[in-house]
């Protein structure tokens, strides 16, 4: 009975760790695809932060330079350099140069005026290191 009930936890928490990256910081934040309203992105926003991916920030940030400039030196992780560096690599490396250079191109002010965004880049430290600790 417990083995079931720890298989089905671990598969819910990775569910939605899952759904919160990829609906919150990719669909709604990075794309803008969608509209939510307030509850639903702090729910987007808990997920993704138990996820562990960076701030919501960074990610949309990122994320959008990719998709300005794929496959240049501006695109975070460039498929040219490499299987590797496209899953892994780029996250143990600082960006190439020309990522800063064409980011600070781009405008991000929406992100920064979503509340919900502000408070997480706010606090993300302090939230995702007490849910670790926590056993959350």
């Amino acid at each position: 009975m417990t083995t079931i009930f720890y298989l089905t936890a671990v598969l819910l928490h990775y569910i939605s760790i899952e759904l919160g990256v990829s609906i919150g910081p990719h669909r709604l934040w990075s794309h803008r695809s969608y509209k939510a309203r307030t509850p639903a992105r702090i729910l987007l926003m808990i997920a993704q932060t138990l996820g562990g991916q960076f701030t919501i920030y960074a990610w949309a940030w990122k994320h959008r330079v990719h998709h300005k400039w794929s496959d240049t030196d501006a695109d975070p992780h460039n498929t040219l350099r490499g299987f590797f560096f496209v899953h892994i690599g780029w996250t143990m490396r600082q960006p190439h140069p020309e990522f800063y250079a064409k980011a600070r191109t781009l405008d991000h002010s929406d992100l920064m005026a979503d509340p919900v965004v502000y408070y997480q880049e706010k606090y993300y430290y302090i939230v995702s290191s007490a849910g670790k600790f926590s056993g959350i």
